[in-house]
């Protein structure tokens, strides 16, 4: 495990928290890499707003494909808060070498109409949005990203770490990641898969 690696981490994205089970795994994979002697911070870009890069995310492909009657001059201006928004977290990702964050606000679930709410300890959230809250933004950016298998829910069920890196540093990412698996170890199938 190379201790020169700089971490950063997050247990949530804005509006849409990580099930607690979710962020005890990140915190336990925290102090883990802590206790190995590796920088390691929590933090998230202070300037963005992960609300903001949902709606520009949605925008721009309601565009793309249209779906909407999103015009050329509101397309333009989304790409613009895209381009804001890739220069906010790159600019936070230069101290770090990545940041690790939740896949989804909770372990692995059941499948289910794509409209049916989701429940994030005990209060329900739309399906689309609660799915879609930690990966958009680097869909949006264009960062690399890595998931690993993190943990088991207490119903056994997967629970996955985002390892993201600056664009273009996909290589680099790839080697952390695969330290990384030093610790969070391999894929457990759950129960009846």
């Amino acid at each position: 495990m190379s201790r020169a690696y700089r971490y950063a981490w997050t247990t949530g994205f804005g509006d849409i928290p990580a099930s607690t089970e979710t962020k005890r795994c990140l915190e336990k994979l925290a102090l883990s890499l802590e206790n190995l002697g590796c920088c390691i911070e929590e933090h998230n870009p202070p300037n963005l707003d992960f609300t903001v890069a949902r709606e520009t995310y949605s925008e721009i492909l309601r565009f793309e494909f249209g779906l909407s009657q999103v015009n050329q001059q509101q397309y333009e201006h989304a790409l613009h808060k895209r381009n804001r928004i890739i220069t906010d977290l790159e600019s936070f990702l230069s101290d770090w070498d990545v940041w690790l964050c939740p896949v989804v606000p909770i372990p692995a679930f059941t499948h289910r109409p794509s409209g049916e709410a989701i429940e994030i300890d005990d209060k329900q959230f739309p399906y689309l949005k609660a799915i879609g809250a930690y990966t958009t933004l680097f869909n949006l950016a264009g960062n690399p990203v890595i998931v690993l298998p993190l943990s088991q829910s207490q119903k056994g069920l997967p629970i996955g770490v985002q390892v993201v890196g600056r664009r273009g540093s996909d290589m680099r990412l790839i080697a952390i990641a695969e330290t990384l698996t030093q610790i969070t170890g391999e894929f457990q199938p759950p129960p009846e898969y």
